[in-house]
């Protein structure tokens, strides 16, 4: 099997529709569950009002981070990306991706 010959941003494009996809299908599968657990047969009771409170703050928390590493996922994949951390004395930078008029030249 040979990979195709596209240019790096085509690449990146085919990730972000992978992030994309993925993110759509975790994200889904976490309301879902969320949602079952609220919702069981039984009914709402008073005395479960609590666990279903904090179980939703829970659902509700972690899809709203699965969506910002899904948006941070696209973005690191289709546009130029620098991405810089320090701590203390020590640090790291990671750049990468091509600008427009790089890929213009090829």
């Amino acid at each position: 099997m040979t990979l195709p010959d596209w240019p790096p941003r085509d690449w990146r494009k085919l990730l972000a529709l992978i992030f994309s996809i993925a993110g759509a299908v975790v994200l889904t599968a976490i309301v879902w569950w969320g949602m079952a657990a609220l919702l069981p047969d039984h009914g709402w009771t008073v005395a479960t009002e609590d666990n279903r409170a904090t179980t939703l703050r829970w659902v509700l928390w972690i899809a709203i981070g699965g969506v910002v590493l899904v948006l941070c996922g696209l973005g690191m994949a289709i546009n130029r990306r620098t991405l810089r951390a320090q701590w203390g004395d020590k640090g790291a930078s990671f750049d990468g991706g091509d600008s427009d008029s790089e890929e213009a030249q090829h």
